[in-house]
């Protein structure tokens, strides 16, 4: 895990990618690359010289969604080496999306909340333990 890497952002809605994009630029001077298409993160991810510092991804998105696209991470080696912490952030909130999450080797899975006051306090706290701080 490259501590000063970009954070990777994977969602659809404008919104929330607008939300993410504030809340961690206060947070930390990380670069932060925002993903509406799942599809393009692997090809991303297997670039030799990308090091992100963490993912944050949906579910509930089109043409791949995030259980697919986590699936299709860990079939690649070159990214599981990368030991980059994993985290879903979604509206998809229940007992079937929480079981099947954790089948996917992830780091956390949260409920997206609903200001941003609260993410910046969720999102704060989850830094601060991965930066070791």
């Amino acid at each position: 895990m490259k501590k000063d890497g970009p954070i990777v952002v994977i969602e659809d809605d404008a919104d929330d990618q607008e939300f993410f994009k504030e809340v961690l630029s206060d947070l930390l001077p990380n670069e932060i690359k925002i993903f509406s298409d799942s599809t393009a993160v692997i090809e991303y991810l297997l670039e030799e010289d990308c090091h992100p510092f963490l993912i944050i991804s949906d579910i509930s998105m089109p043409k791949m969604n995030g259980f697919e696209l986590r699936d299709a991470m860990l079939q690649e080696a070159a990214i599981v080496n990368k030991k980059i912490p994993f985290l879903y952030f979604t509206s998809a909130w229940n007992e079937f999306t929480a079981e099947e999450a954790f089948k996917r080797q992830i780091n956390g899975f949260f409920h997206k909340p609903n200001s941003l006051e609260k993410l910046s306090e969720v999102l704060s706290d989850l830094i601060d333990y991965w930066k070791g701080r």
